[in-house]
């Protein structure tokens, strides 16, 4: 049997002694809500999130975000209809 290795994004921020940053983004065909679940989005509150979001895994993704206040970029959704972005709720802007 073919076994790999995995790790979870924490831990490969916290071997490349990542503590914070402002923008990330996730496109690992279909396999987003299980990269999310090795994420603590709190502790390292990007300022920006943008994840794909096949229909499969769609509100997984959107339910992630939200129990960890976060809310959706609705003016993105017109030109980008493959992704989801996400900003932590209460921020006004991107600037």
């Amino acid at each position: 049997p073919l076994h790999t290795n995995t790790t979870t994004l924490d831990d490969l921020l916290d071997r490349e002694k990542v503590s914070r940053f402002d923008f990330l983004s996730i496109d690992v065909e279909l396999h987003e809500p299980e990269v999310l679940r090795g994420f603590t989005v709190e502790r390292f509150r990007p300022r920006l999130v943008c994840v794909e979001s096949h229909r499969e895994v769609r509100q997984q993704i959107l339910d992630y975000f939200a129990r960890h206040g976060y809310v959706t970029v609705g003016n993105y959704l017109r030109s980008d209809t493959d992704n989801l972005w996400f900003v932590p709720l209460g921020q006004r802007r991107l600037g």
